[in-house]
């Protein structure tokens, strides 16, 4: 039996390609749809998502997006709580 994941069927749909290979400065599936801070559309996106955390989440005082310096993809957000949020 067969085990499918990702890998097997990006090799299915292109037997010539040599497997997967992550991008060298942050490690991530170029094939992903990610967010992009270089993409004027994915940063409002980006923007609206923190605007809404912070809304929807009283106790989180701040929300940065990480990005690759490199080449813009989005890797995490980091949320610093505040005080309120241990009591």
């Amino acid at each position: 039996m067969n085990v499918f994941d990702r890998d097997y069927f990006k090799r299915k749909a292109n037997p010539k390609s040599k497997g997967h290979k992550n991008t060298k400065c942050c490690d991530q599936d170029p094939d992903a749809n990610i967010l992009n801070k270089n993409n004027k559309e994915d940063w409002s996106h980006i923007e609206d998502h923190c605007e809404n955390y912070l809304r929807d989440f009283t106790k989180s005082e701040t929300i940065e997006p990480i990005c690759c310096n490199v080449c813009g993809r989005l890797i995490e957000y980091k949320v610093t709580l505040g005080k309120k949020a241990w009591k």
